[in-house]
């Protein structure tokens, strides 16, 4: 909101106040807070706004920034007026009209009271509570019947319990105090900001015989001010700490913030150029063309313009650096210019890499040069821009030849349209380019067989920039291809002895393969020795001298274990993955139900779940399988279920069988079936939250074992509300 927009928003007999408040907050760079009325413009409604500012400058104590907060107070001042009315009554009104009116007054408190958001308390002057409102309830978590004829410090922390025997005696004074900002307990202890309005009770003689208080919960307020103070500190960090010159001015060009590069690198302090027209600051004074030049384009930016050019710019000693200058208008949520940005870069920076790659050119064009392929580089749109010499050897082409005209002419005449169609329908599609077709050799006048490749090279954001492409003279073993057509028919004849040469090689593949196995053990074994000295070292090193080692190495240390033992636990999955592939199941009846029991208890004894995971294990679960094969897939999906449900309030596993199948269902996290079928993938893993460990093999030996028993297996998900995995096998013959 622009300063102008308040000032049509408040209510006019609020607005000079304010304005005044306003100012000498500024002035004296301080801490401000004030009440104003605005006329809300959805319904005209007219709403009470408590606001809180704090002024920023610099080390030069020059205001740079006022932050502040606005919060709707509202139903507190039309709660405050109807107290302080209610109590003017009990001490005027006599007659029964009057008392009427009262009691009417004091039904209608009531009723605010305990409607009210805020907490609102009575107290006497011994510190009891007296009366607790709904709103109290909601703050504090203590009912009424709890809270009334219990002492008000029950609230207050310890560290501050003498808050409440000051607040008595400024009460007892007759003094209202209003907007103490202070912290207070819930019933669980927890502490929780709040600003506190306390006003004196008096009885119907004007005696003060208590307090009530307003209480209101200030922890969103006050996180919203840290959290913008965070952010104005952070990006005013990043501002400062950038290569490149970044300012603010005002939209007739006078220069409110420039940060430290520019300013460093002139060699000048933020005061000589803080306040002044930006044309007329150290970096352009040196020339009144480019003073005149740089103010006419901020006045164009406070039309709406960008501006862009390169700039020479003063730095200090009076030396002169090429910039890429920009200043460009910022606008409101309403569109209308408020400041305009000046930013600038270094050049030398773009002339240094411009050289870069006229090297990188040169380069290439050597590299090129000494292929024996001819090469080409095309623009995006396919027109050949460069060729290596190789071409113009084969051709003898002018040098100053390019595009398609420069190769048409070369191609035999049946080839011309089929090589011209492929090539641009290529460039269109950003597809591979290859194709076979032939050129004439001006050498000897034949016609000889080439194919032309072509990729295409794309930029960070996948734009083609260009395209790489060669042309390879494939003549001689075209003609090597016509002569193996030719002793064709030599070859199968020899089909029958090269199908027991197969059989010989597939048999020596089933050694090399059973001899790559044991292989794999080995160094397996061998890592695991390895993975076991790092955790053992590791652990050692910790214990023994964790008292001399940095925190830092510490943790280095303790991570260090954590991953050597997921290592090992990967390359045990890895191990029982590889296992699977030559273990075939041997089917006998198994008991499910039990072997879910069992793997329940192996998961509780080793903490694998949380300790308020429930099990559900229905009873009579039979079927035909590989008893040790179906311990690993229950293990790993019970497994899962527990870990994926352990941040639940109440986890949840069960396994059971219905229409579809046996099933392990949880109440956890979820999957996203978008990605499901990945989930039976290796090392494929959905979430890459720490707090959720594995191997991504898990699953993998689940579907291998499901599929070598001849069924299968897959999931039914929905994101925070659980997952079941149904698998079937052999139905079980009857007894």
């Amino acid at each position: 909101m622009q300063y102008s927009d308040w000032r049509e928003a408040v209510l006019p007999e609020d607005l000079p106040e304010n304005e005044r408040i306003l100012q000498e907050t500024v002035q004296r760079a301080g801490s401000s807070r004030r009440t104003f009325r605005i006329r809300r413009r959805s319904d005209g409604e007219s709403r009470h706004i408590e606001a809180v500012e704090t002024v920023r400058t610099n080390a030069k104590d020059e205001v740079e920034w006022v932050v502040g907060t606005n919060l709707d107070v509202t139903d507190r001042v039309r709660t405050e007026a109807e107290i302080r009315r209610n109590e003017e009554l009990v001490r005027t009104n006599t007659d029964i009209t009057e008392q009427r009116q009262l009691e009417k007054s004091r039904s209608t408190l009531a009723a605010i009271v305990e409607s009210s958001e805020d907490a609102i308390i009575s107290k006497d002057l011994d510190g009891v509570i007296t009366s607790w409102n709904r709103g109290a309830e909601r703050l504090y978590g203590y009912t009424a019947e709890e809270a009334i004829g219990q002492p008000i410090t029950m609230l207050i922390p310890t560290d501050l319990k003498n808050e409440e025997s000051v607040i008595l005696e400024r009460i007892r004074q007759g003094e209202t105090i209003a907007h103490y900002e202070t912290v207070r307990c819930r019933k669980d202890r927890t502490p929780v900001e709040v600003s506190l309005t306390i006003s004196p009770i008096k009885d119907t003689g004007g005696k003060i015989i208590g307090a009530s208080k307003i209480v209101r919960d200030i922890t969103e307020r006050k996180e919203a001010e840290d959290a913008l103070r965070v952010s104005q500190q952070f990006t005013r960090s990043v501002l400062e700490n950038l290569y490149a010159f970044v300012g603010v001015m005002s939209t007739d060009g006078t220069l409110t913030y420039a940060n430290r590069a520019p300013v460093e690198a002139g060699g000048i302090l933020a005061g000589d150029v803080i306040g002044k027209k930006f044309w007329d600051c150290y970096w352009w004074s040196y020339s009144p063309e480019i003073q005149a030049q740089l103010r006419d384009a901020c006045e164009r930016a406070a039309t709406g313009e960008a501006v862009r050019y390169d700039v020479p710019v003063r730095m200090a000693g009076d030396s002169r650096v090429w910039i890429d200058f920009q200043v460009a208008p910022l606008r409101d949520t309403e569109g209308r210019i408020t400041h305009l940005i000046p930013t600038a870069m270094d050049i030398a920076l773009r002339h240094a890499a411009e050289q870069k790659l006229r090297e990188s050119e040169a380069r290439f064009r050597q590299v090129t040069n000494t292929m024996p392929q001819i090469v080409w580089t095309a623009r995006p749109d396919g027109y050949i821009d460069y060729y290596n010499e190789r071409w113009y050897e084969f051709t003898g082409f002018p040098r100053d030849e390019f595009g398609s005209s420069s190769w048409e002419p070369l191609l035999h005449p049946d080839d011309v349209q089929r090589c011209i169609e492929t090539y641009f329908g290529c460039i269109r599609s950003g597809q591979p380019y290859q194709i076979e077709y032939r050129f004439k050799d001006r050498a000897t006048g034949a016609w000889r067989w080439f194919i032309g490749r072509a990729l295409p090279v794309r930029d960070e954001r996948g734009e083609i920039t260009r395209w790489f492409g060669t042309c390879t003279d494939i003549d001689d073993q075209r003609q090597m291809v016509n002569d193996l057509k030719e002793v064709q028919g030599q070859l199968t004849e020899l089909a029958a002895d090269l199908e027991l040469r197969v059989q010989q090689r597939t048999a020596d593949l089933l050694f090399a393969n059973e001899q790559l196995q044991g292989f794999t053990y080995s160094v397996a074994h061998d890592l695991r020795q390895q993975i076991r000295g790092i955790s053992t070292n590791s652990t050692i090193l910790l214990q023994d001298a964790g008292n001399v080692i940095p925190q830092a190495n510490q943790d280095n240390l303790k991570s260090l274990v954590r991953s050597s033992k997921q290592l090992a636990r990967l390359v045990d999955d890895l191990l029982g993955y590889a296992r699977l592939a030559k273990h075939e199941p041997r089917l006998e009846p198994i008991d499910l139900s039990a072997m879910a029991r069992e793997v329940s208890l192996y998961l509780a004894e080793r903490d694998h779940c949380s300790p308020q995971t429930r099990f559900e294990i229905a009873p009579g679960l039979v079927s035909k399988g590989d008893a040790t094969m179906m311990r690993i897939a229950l293990d790993n999906l019970m497994d899962n279920a527990c870990k994926y449900s352990s941040r639940t309030p109440t986890p949840f596993v069960e396994v059971g069988e219905d229409a579809q199948g046996f099933f392990v269902r949880d109440n956890g996290i979820g999957i996203d079936m978008t990605y499901a079928h990945k989930l039976f993938q290796p090392f494929e893993r959905l979430l890459r939250d720490p707090d959720y460990s594995g191997t991504g093999i898990g699953l993998a030996n689940v579907k291998r074992i499901i599929e070598k028993h001849g069924g299968r297996v897959w999931v039914e998900s929905v994101m925070n509300q659980g997952s079941t995995f149904y698998f079937t096998l052999p139905v079980p013959e009857p007894s």
